[in-house]
């Protein structure tokens, strides 16, 4: 069985040859269960980030900042997405 920590910072090799997010890489301190679990609000701004992964831990995420990145007009029209 995998760490959490390899669960949430190890990208899929479908994913490899993109950037996509590494939000649990963006925690202060270590990465634990709790730590993602507390998560309400992460800044992810000025990343070059094109596709959005990651995020199955962070149960709590109410607020995410993505300005600045490559992944605006795509995630606009995902599904599930409340953007403000």
């Amino acid at each position: 069985m995998a760490s959490i920590v390899q669960e949430v910072t190890e990208v899929p090799p479908q994913l490899q040859h993109r950037n996509p997010s590494r939000p649990a890489e963006e925690l202060p301190g270590k990465i634990t269960a709790q730590s993602l679990k507390d998560c309400t609000e992460l800044y992810m701004g000025h990343k070059a980030i094109d596709i959005v992964w990651g995020f199955d831990r962070f149960v709590n995420l109410e607020v995410l900042w993505l300005n600045h990145n490559q992944v605006g007009a795509r995630l606009a029209t995902a599904q599930g997405t409340n953007m403000q």
